[in-house]
């Protein structure tokens, strides 16, 4: 008997504080190919995520889909590295000289570096 490696899964929670949607789509594939797009703050579950959909499926590429939705308005604070991001500057100024490529750094370059930009939920 034949099993399709195609298909398509969604499931959703609401609360009074939070909205979660986890979808999860598969197509044929010769291999075990396991992504996992998540919030950053739930980064640190991928890996036991993609462990767990191996212990379901043997091949096939399978895209899991996590998005969360605070209903509340506050609980979240953002912080900025600003030290970090004057290193990054005076290097990236420094490469700049001595190979002769043009200085053109703006600032939204450093929002998505993780280590420079952080979200807390409190």
């Amino acid at each position: 008997m034949a099993k399709s490696m195609t298909g398509y899964g969604k499931c959703e929670s609401v609360t009074e504080e939070k909205q979660i949607v986890v979808e999860i789509k598969s197509v044929n594939n010769r291999y075990l190919d396991v992504n996992v797009k998540c919030p950053r703050f739930m980064m640190f579950a991928e890996e036991k995520i993609k462990a767990l959909v191996g212990k379901f499926t043997t091949r096939g590429k399978i895209d899991v889909y996590i998005s969360v939705v605070s209903k509340k308005e506050t609980g979240k604070k953002i912080t900025v590295d600003t030290e970090l991001v004057n290193a990054y500057i005076s290097a990236f100024k420094s490469a700049c000289e001595e190979t002769g490529l043009s200085y053109d750094l703006s600032a939204s370059r450093f929002l998505n570096n993780s280590d420079i930009v952080k979200v807390e939920f409190e």
